[in-house]
């Protein structure tokens, strides 16, 4: 890279210290969703720490669950920020995965404009059904997706929930790294199960940097310091993670990569 290019990377990664989050995110029926026991009331408080799992109640507290935080990253230019501005491409790794009229199911929200881009996507004959664990952040976006009748927001955890083969894409759209090590596998058996024969589990999140690349030492530093659990997929492939018995029932495709090697794109066909 050339040094105008290092120097607006530096840049980038001087507002992102200051600031940085990770991103997150019957058949689709709403009713479904609803009736399913893996779901609870939002009416917990979101800022109530008994009611949150260890590793959101601590480690990631100040990105998804502290009101005044959320309300700042919530934020297109923050997130780009955060990803060397690559926001746009990694939405674009989503949505390239999605059609008009597709059941869609995302196990964590996301800041930014990832959700209402992929409700529009899917349109009114679709739908987008997204849980998230911290209370605040399905207040927040049940408000900020209203205008989209095919959304349903719901307080659901990605290592429990059990929707057996519903939807036609299920996204995990920047949440595997922020997952304890102990839960990685729970989480993607669970999207791979949430999809019906002939659907598809899109897994995008952060990949192995190259070892030359210019960002690579400040990854390294901010997921030692802020994202424990984010150099597990530098080491390993997401389709490591999924239990044997699914080899039978999925295609992996080989893994596309932006930004030499930062984010990565996954797919899972299910075939049977």
């Amino acid at each position: 890279m050339n040094s105008l290019r290092i120097t607006s990377l530096q840049r980038c990664c001087s507002i992102g210290f200051r600031q940085f989050s990770s991103l997150r995110n019957t058949f689709g029926c709403r009713s479904f969703l609803h009736s399913s026991k893996f779901f609870h009331s939002t009416t917990v408080r979101g800022n109530d720490k008994e009611e949150l799992p260890e590793y959101m109640a601590n480690t990631y507290h100040w990105a998804y669950v502290n009101p005044r935080n959320v309300a700042l990253l919530d934020n297109n230019f923050v997130v780009n920020t955060i990803l060397f501005g690559n926001y746009i491409r990694i939405q674009n790794f989503a949505l390239s995965e999605i059609k008009q009229g597709d059941q869609v199911f995302m196990p964590a929200s996301v800041y930014g404009s990832a959700c209402r881009n992929i409700a529009k996507a899917v349109g009114e004959a679709g739908r987008l059904d997204i849980i998230d664990i911290s209370p605040i952040q399905v207040v927040r976006n049940t408000r900020k997706l209203s205008r989209y009748p095919q959304v349903t927001v719901l307080r659901g955890d990605a290592r429990s929930f059990d929707l057996q083969a519903a939807y036609d894409v299920a996204c995990s759209f920047m949440l595997l790294h922020e997952i304890p090590d102990e839960n990685k596998s729970s989480v993607v058996n669970n999207v791979l199960n949430s999809v019906k024969v002939g659907g598809k589990a899109v897994f995008i999140d952060y990949g192995r940097p190259s070892t030359l690349h210019p960002v690579r030492p400040i990854l390294s530093f901010v997921n030692d310091w802020l994202e424990p659990w984010a150099k597990t997929l530098w080491a390993h492939p997401i389709s490591s993670f999924a239990a044997p018995e699914s080899q039978d029932h999925f295609v992996w495709e080989t893994e596309r990569t932006i930004f030499g090697g930062v984010y990565q794109k996954v797919v899972a066909h299910r075939i049977a």
